[in-house]
């Protein structure tokens, strides 16, 4: 038997397994493997022992088909590999803030056809160079403003990669807007005082892309003591 294990507090963020692939595609930087979240999970606890016939090596993979599972053994070298489905809704609508120069929404339109996807971006020339980029996706729909003023209720998942500064008010913000249990994805800069769900070193970012599950608040120690 094969298994995976997953934390349990990832398993709202499944349906950004494919948005993972799609950013490690836009940065040229694999977030590691494809059976897992970033960050922690992605190469899970195994179990190994050893009966009358031989070995028996048991991992977790939730979700996944076990006809899926391709296992090689080369020598000592034991592999398991394989994928489980993203689980991001069809007509899903997938925000990036700040799109800059549409690289990301791109790869995101690609990957999910079906979904619609939402570029903002308030500088002239990345936001034209984005509109030429994406002019032959029809699932892309880019907008020169300022994603302040922008409604995002309607977002299944949102990414941003901006700068440090703004990120207290964008946190605010997206209080206001977000259904309870959206994935947002922050390249590079983190919301500090929220919780982090999945966090994963990308070379050639100056930080990290860190995956939250909104609102993401961070557990209150208790004020008594027994």
């Amino acid at each position: 038997m094969a298994f995976f294990r997953f934390l349990p507090e990832l398993d709202p963020v499944t349906g950004l397994l494919t948005l993972q692939r799609e950013l490690e595609r836009a940065f040229q930087s694999p977030f590691g493997n494809a059976l897992g979240p970033s960050g922690r999970g992605v190469f899970p606890p195994v179990n190994v022992f050893s009966d009358k016939d031989g070995y028996v090596v048991m991992m977790e993979v939730p979700g996944v088909n076990p006809d899926d599972l391709s296992i090689e053994v080369q020598g000592r070298t034991l592999t398991v590999s394989g994928k489980r489905e993203a689980g991001v809704p069809e007509q899903a609508v997938l925000y990036e803030l700040g799109c800059g120069w549409g690289m990301l929404v791109s790869a995101l339109a690609r990957a999910f056809p079906e979904a619609r996807i939402h570029g903002i971006e308030i500088s002239p020339f990345p936001y034209w160079v984005a509109r030429l980029r994406t002019r032959h996706l029809p699932n892309v729909r880019l907008q020169r403003g300022n994603f302040f003023h922008c409604d995002l209720r309607d977002a299944d998942a949102v990414a941003c990669y901006l700068m440090i500064k703004p990120m207290p008010k964008l946190a605010a913000f997206l209080d206001t807007m977000l259904k309870q249990g959206t994935p947002v994805v922050s390249l590079a800069f983190g919301f500090r005082d929220r919780q982090a769900a999945a966090a994963r070193k990308v070379s050639g970012l100056p930080g990290t892309a860190t995956l939250y599950v909104w609102p993401a608040l961070r557990r209150q120690p208790s004020s008594t003591q027994r």
